[in-house]
């Protein structure tokens, strides 16, 4: 405080500018009145360093300013609008160059070595825990009743058919989802969408589950399949 005193008599000061730490803060109201016995107009920069990172974002809020606590990128408009521009014309190169033989090829093997249809729907979790018909080669036996206990799939499952063991070996039944995707269910990169049943299950081991249901879930993005097993 004298060192602020002797500066103010020494030499013309009209603003001070104020950036003090936490473990300081008790000095602040003192600096303040020194400040106003001088007439100098003070500004005070909060101590925004142990906040701001790539995982908060400073904003304001009417008058107020605010640290939002999850930097969402997708939240500002032109952003949307460039991954919905790429997500409708990546998945366009995809349809017409590989789902447009591939689909009528799957459909025409299924025939012949097991009769049923051809895609397989399920209802998954979307943003904001919407629900949308998730789309897929089919890779299992079809069963004209309908099941209602949802039963996941284990290695060597005896529900898979021949066709559906390569499909899933490779990936491809997932390919469907590009029209996913076109129908804007879906992005190409996103988290991977959930099946109803598996949703609370995987919320007893992932805290931050719901997170994911701020964007729309994706084709390339991360499962959580690893931790439920870590889990079990």
């Amino acid at each position: 405080m004298i060192i602020l005193k002797v500066a103010f008599a020494d030499n013309k000061v009209d603003e001070a500018v104020i950036a003090i730490s936490e473990e300081s803060r008790h000095l602040l109201e003192s600096i303040i009145k020194e400040c106003d016995k001088n007439a100098i107009k003070v500004h005070i920069i909060p101590d925004y360093y142990n906040l701001v990172s790539k995982r908060f974002q400073l904003s304001t809020f009417g008058d107020f300013p605010i640290i939002t606590a999850r930097r969402e990128p997708l939240n500002e408009v032109q952003w949307r609008f460039v991954k919905r521009v790429f997500d409708i014309l990546f998945s366009l190169v995809v349809t017409i160059l590989i789902l447009s033989w591939l689909i009528p090829m799957i459909f025409i093997v299924s025939l012949i070595f097991d009769r049923g249809p051809v895609f397989f729907l399920q209802d998954r979790l979307g943003t904001k825990n919407e629900k949308f018909k998730c789309l897929k080669f089919r890779t299992m036996k079809h069963e004209k009743d309908k099941i209602e206990e949802y039963k996941p799939v284990v290695e060597n499952d005896p529900r898979i058919t021949k066709v559906g063991k390569f499909l899933r070996k490779y990936n491809l039944d997932e390919l469907p989802q590009f029209i996913n995707v076109l129908l804007g269910d879906m992005s190409v990169v996103g988290p991977r969408p959930h099946a109803i049943s598996y949703d609370d299950l995987y919320g007893k081991i992932v805290d931050e589950i719901r997170v994911r249901q701020n964007v729309k879930p994706g084709i390339t993005g991360w499962g959580t399949n690893s931790r439920l097993k870590e889990a079990t």
